[in-house]
């Protein structure tokens, strides 16, 4: 799943990607879904980074963002852990997006390491 991360979702920090994979809340909204019901927008720990989307599909399959799926839910003492097929990607913030902009040989200011 990580080396298909792209993008300004490889710039962010690991701590707020981690905080994007866990909600505080919306255990009884995800386990309240109904097959082919409109997706409900789910609260990550992660402030900026927008809502986590889940739909449940007419087929029974749960789907997070449009992209991942869940493979597995178990609930919890505390809540529903839930097993996805993928890393779920933030949305950035334009301005955060910007600011990233594209590293390039022509420009490596904004590069760790100079590119080879």
């Amino acid at each position: 799943a990580f080396e298909n991360l792209q993008g300004s979702v490889l710039e962010l920090d690991l701590t707020k990607l981690i905080a994007y994979h866990i909600s505080a809340g919306g255990y009884d909204r995800f386990l309240g879904l109904s097959p082919g019901a409109p997706p409900i927008d789910i609260k990550s720990l992660c402030d900026d980074c927008g809502d986590v989307r889940v739909e449940l599909l007419s087929n029974g399959q749960v789907l997070v963002n449009g992209e991942a799926r869940a493979l597995q839910s178990v609930e919890t003492c505390n809540g529903v852990l839930i097993t996805v097929d993928a890393i779920l990607n933030p949305e950035v913030p334009d301005s955060l997006e910007a600011a990233l902009g594209e590293c390039s040989p022509e420009d490596p200011t904004c590069c760790d390491l100079p590119p080879p």
